[in-house]
C-alpha cells in the first residue's frame, strides 16, 4: 500500500512572492518619476517665465499667449533711466569682462521684453550726437522683423558705435532708408528721446558697440526731399535671431562706406580720436501729428526744425505729449497798459500790426530782433499765417502739447522749441492790435519773477475771429492757450513770442 504525500500550500506561496516584489517596484518607479516630472515641470515653468530672452521660452509663452508686444511710451510715463553720453558709456562697459556682459545683456534684453514692468533698475539711455556710418533694412530674419537699423559713430567718443533701431512698418522702410543717409548726425537729448539700450558688445580692436531703440516712437521728415516715416513699436520679435543685429561683416563694409564718404566730402582720414566731422547737408526732423477732433482728421503739420543746427534731431518726440494742468488764476493788476515797442522784425513777427488810432506817441522802433537758438518758423507755417486758416477746437480738445507759463518765456527762449507742441497760458494786457493781429504783453510782477516788459506776445487770430482791442485785459489757461509757433530774443533783450489762436471763442 502506497503512502499517500501530503500536500501543503508553500511552494505557491513562494511562487506568488517575486511577482509581488516587481508590482512594488514598479509602483515606485512610477511615483518617482511622477514627482520628477513634477518638480521639473515646476522648475521648467519658473525658468521660463523668469528668462524670456531665451529663444526657448520665448516661443513657449508665446504659444501661451503670455508675451505681451513691446510697448508705446509717452515721455512723462517713460522708464525712470540713466541719460549717458558717450564717454560715460565707453566708461561703464569697456571694462567688463564676457560673463559680466552676458549677464548685462540677458537684464536688458530681459527689462525690454517686460516692457520695464518687473525691474526696479534704473534704464541706461544714450545721449549725445552720433554720425550715421551707413544703414539697412531689417528683414523677418532679423531680431526686429521690420524697419531699419543705422550704424553710427559718437562724434564726441569715436570708441563708441552705436546701433540705432527705427522700428517702422514695412511700407516705410523705402522712405527710412531714403532719409537716413550717410554722415547723417543724430542728436539724441536728454528727457526728449528714450534711446535704451539693450545689448553691449565689446568689439576686438576695444571699442564698444551699443544697440539701441526708442521707447517713444515719433514721426520724421527730412529736409532734402518729400515724405515722412513714422515709428512704430514692432508687433512681434524673431527672438531665435539673437543680437546684435548687425555682424563684423556689416560692421566693415559701414566703416568703409563713412570712410569713402568723407573722401569725397574732402575731410582728412580719421584715427581713434576726434576728427572733423563732415559737413550736414541733410536734417531729420520730428513731425507732429495731431490728434482727430470729433471725427475730423486734422493736417500734419510741417516739419519744424531743430534747435541745434545745423545738425539733425533724430529723437522721437512722444504722439501724446501731456498738457499739464491749469495754473491758478493770476491776479489782475491795475497797471498802466503798456507802450507798444513794435521791432523792426520780419513779416511773421509783427509788420501786421499797427496801432489803433489814439493820441499816443509813436514808440520807437527797438533794435532788429537776431536769430535764438530756437527754430524759426517754416515756409508753410508763414503761409498758413498769411492765408488766416488754420484748424482750431473746441476748448479743451486741442492736441496734446507742454503747457508753459508766461513767466518762463524767458527760459524757453534759452531752450528752444526742440520741435515740440508747446502752449502759451497767463494773464495779459493787449497794447496793439489790428484785424488779425494782436501784440500783448504779460501781466508785470508776476509770480514767476520774470519782467513783462522783456516779453512781446504776437498773436495771429484766423480769419473771422475776433481780435481783443487795445488796453484790453485777457487770460488764457489750460483749456484754451495760444499754440506758441516761434520764438526769438531780440539784441535788445526782448523776447519775441509768435503763438496763434486755435481755440473756438
Amino acid at each position: 500500500m502506497t503512502p499517500k504525500r501530503r500536500t501543503t500550500s508553500r511552494p505557491r506561496q513562494i511562487e506568488q512572492e517575486p511577482s509581488q516584489l516587481t508590482s512594488l517596484l514598479t509602483w515606485t518607479i512610477g511615483i518617482l518619476l511622477l514627482i520628477s516630472t513634477a518638480v521639473v515641470s515646476w522648475i521648467g515653468s519658473f525658468y521660463i517665465f523668469g528668462h524670456p530672452e531665451e529663444p526657448f521660452s520665448y516661443k513657449v509663452l508665446a504659444l501661451l499667449k503670455k508675451v505681451e508686444p513691446p510697448k508705446r511710451f509717452e515721455a512723462l510715463s517713460a522708464p525712470r533711466g540713466d541719460f549717458l553720453a558717450p564717454d560715460a558709456l565707453y566708461k561703464r562697459y569697456s571694462e567688463l569682462n564676457p560673463r559680466q556682459l552676458d549677464e548685462l545683456n540677458s537684464i536688458l534684453i530681459r527689462n525690454y521684453l517686460r516692457n520695464y514692468q518687473q525691474t526696479k533698475e534704473p534704464v541706461p539711455y544714450a545721449v549725445g550726437q552720433y554720425t550715421i556710418l551707413d544703414t539697412f533694412a531689417l528683414s523677418p530674419d532679423d531680431y526686429f522683423p521690420s524697419g531699419v537699423v543705422a550704424v553710427a559713430r559718437a562724434n564726441q567718443d569715436p570708441r563708441v558705435i552705436l546701433e540705432q533701431i527705427f522700428p517702422a512698418h514695412l511700407s516705410n522702410v523705402t522712405n527710412l532708408e531714403r532719409m537716413l543717409q550717410t554722415g547723417l548726425e543724430i542728436n539724441l537729448q536728454k528727457k526728449l528721446d528714450f534711446s535704451a539700450i539693450v545689448h553691449v558688445q565689446k568689439l576686438r580692436d576695444g571699442r564698444i558697440k551699443l544697440l539701441a531703440l526708442p521707447l517713444i516712437y515719433g514721426s520724421y521728415a527730412s529736409t532734402q526731399g518729400p515724405g515722412t516715416f513714422s515709428l512704430e513699436p514692432p508687433a512681434s520679435l524673431n527672438v531665435a535671431a539673437g543680437l546684435p543685429v548687425v555682424l563684423t561683416p556689416r560692421l566693415d563694409a559701414a566703416t568703409e562706406k563713412y570712410a569713402t564718404y568723407r573722401r569725397k566730402a574732402g575731410l582728412p582720414a580719421e584715427g581713434n580720436t576726434k576728427v572733423a566731422q563732415a559737413p550736414t547737408t541733410n536734417q531729420l526732423l520730428r513731425v507732429q501729428r495731431p490728434e482727430a477732433v470729433d471725427g475730423e482728421t486734422p493736417p500734419v503739420p510741417s516739419p519744424t526744425p531743430s534747435p541745434v543746427p545745423p545738425k539733425a534731431v533724430a529723437a522721437a518726440t512722444p504722439n501724446k505729449t501731456q498738457v499739464l494742468p491749469a495754473l491758478p488764476a493770476l491776479p489782475v493788476l491795475e497797471e498802466p497798459p503798456v507802450a507798444p515797442a513794435v521791432p523792426a522784425a520780419s513779416p511773421d513777427l509783427v509788420a501786421a500790426v499797427s496801432p489803433s488810432p489814439q493820441s499816443t506817441p509813436t514808440p520807437k522802433p527797438s533794435a532788429t530782433a537776431a536769430p535764438s537758438p530756437s527754430p524759426s518758423a517754416t515756409p508753410d507755417a508763414i503761409a498758413n499765417v498769411k492765408d488766416r486758416k488754420w484748424q482750431v477746437y473746441e476748448p479743451g480738445k486741442m492736441p496734446r502739447g507742454r503747457l508753459r507759463p508766461a513767466g518762463e518765456m524767458q527760459q524757453l527762449a534759452s531752450e528752444g522749441l526742440a520741435g515740440e507742441r508747446v502752449y502759451l497760458q497767463g494773464n495779459f494786457v493787449v497794447t496793439a492790435a489790428s484785424q488779425e493781429r494782436a501784440v500783448l504783453r504779460p501781466q508785470s510782477k508776476n509770480p514767476f519773477g520774470d519782467d513783462g516788459s522783456k516779453v512781446r506776445i504776437i498773436v495771429d487770430f484766423p480769419a473771422g475771429a475776433p481780435v481783443p482791442a487795445k488796453n484790453e485785459r485777457i487770460s488764457r489757461d489750460s483749456s484754451r492757450p495760444f499754440l506758441i509757433t516761434n520764438i526769438t530774443r531780440g539784441n535788445d533783450g526782448v523776447v519775441n513770442v509768435t503763438v496763434r489762436e486755435i481755440t473756438k471763442p
